[in-house]
Parts: C-alpha cells; structure tokens; sequence
C-alpha cells in the first residue's frame, strides 16, 4: 500500500513497527508518529487521529489486549482502544524519554532509550511512571528480546550484547537458624553448607 512522504521514515533503522491487539486489528505506527489502523474489508490502511504528538517513533506493543503503547522521542504515549478501533483514551507516562524500542511480560513493560538505559514500568499500578534500572551498564538500548520460557530479557546495546534476569535471592530453609560458614555446589546443582560443625546437602 503506497504511502506519501509523510510516512516515510528518515531513519535508516526503523520505518513502521506494527502489532496487532486482542480483537484482531492490525495497528501500525511510523517513523513521524502517525498511527494507522489496517482495514481488512477495504484493504486500506486508516490514519486515526491523535490529540497528543509523539515524533521519532520506534515501537508499538499491546498490553492486556485493548491498550497500545507507542514509544518514541517525547516518551511513551499510552493509548486504550474497543474492538471497533475507537481510541477511547490518550495519555503520557511519565518518566522516560528518547524511547528506541520496548518490550512487555506480565505486566511488565520495559523502555529502551537511545541515550539513557533500560527502564520498567508496572502496567496498571495507580500512580504510572517508568524508574531506570540502573545495574544494566550500557545507556544506549538498540533492541530488547524478550524469552518468555526462560523469563530472561537480552539487552543490546551499540557494542554489546546483555542478558537481564530478576534473580530473587531465598533462603534455604535447613539453614535459616544456623550460622554458615561456607558453600559448595557439585556438577549435579547440589548445594553443600557447613556450619563449621556439621556439613548439610
């Protein structure tokens, strides 16, 4: 489908990032921040209007079915939409800017930036608003892969490559009462710890 100038990205990286929500439409954003909706009876592509403008946009996800999120220079504009491609509501999250690509699991949605790191933000909580994370060591996110079955995100960046996982710290419950003094793990992932005394599995 032939687009004019106006849709026309002049990033070399990017042109149009497209997702689809939980009623089967197809929704498609560009470079220059217009969003487009796919009409599969006209087989035309549809531009929907926005209140709020959003330059230099990278990404769009749809998060627990009827809301789009689109990423780009002036941050992340959250949109909600119903099955008929109404947009019912329209607003920013505060909190990151310069947005280059994002990412979204269970509720979490993650935020690349061009110069300024990863951040998250946890969708639905009252008071919205992105917090940087700030043990991922490089500021420039190029790209975010999510692997949902090892609940593991890579990272990259300019001139690396970075593996970001929540690993919770827990205690083992034989030694909650007493003193460790070491640890050991065999080739099978069995955990030995002394507590100076007696030795445990």
């Amino acid at each position: 489908l032939p687009l004019d100038d106006n849709f026309r990205s002049i990033d070399y990286h990017k042109s149009f990032s497209f997702v689809e929500d939980a009623f089967e439409n197809l929704w498609i954003v560009a470079w220059k921040g217009h969003l487009l909706s796919y009409d599969r009876k006209t087989e035309e592509l549809v531009r929907m209007p926005l209140s709020k403008n959003l330059s230099k946009v990278t990404s769009i996800i749809c998060v627990r079915g009827d809301y789009l999120l689109m990423g780009g220079d002036e941050g992340l504009l959250m949109i909600k939409v119903d099955s008929d491609k109404n947009i019912l509501e329209e607003h920013f999250i505060p909190g990151v800017t310069g947005v280059s690509t994002m990412v979204a699991h269970d509720g979490d949605v993650y935020a690349g930036t061009w110069r300024d790191g990863l951040y998250r933000y946890k969708f639905g909580e009252s008071n919205p608003s992105f917090k940087r994370l700030n043990n991922v060591p490089f500021t420039d996110i190029l790209d975010l892969y999510l692997d949902p079955v090892n609940d593991e995100l890579w990272v990259v960046s300019g001139e690396a490559v970075g593996l970001f996982k929540d690993s919770p710290v827990m205690t083992v419950p034989a030694s909650a009462n007493l003193r460790v003094e070491s640890l050991e793990l065999d080739r099978n992932g069995g955990a030995y710890f002394t507590t100076g005394s007696e030795i445990f599995f």
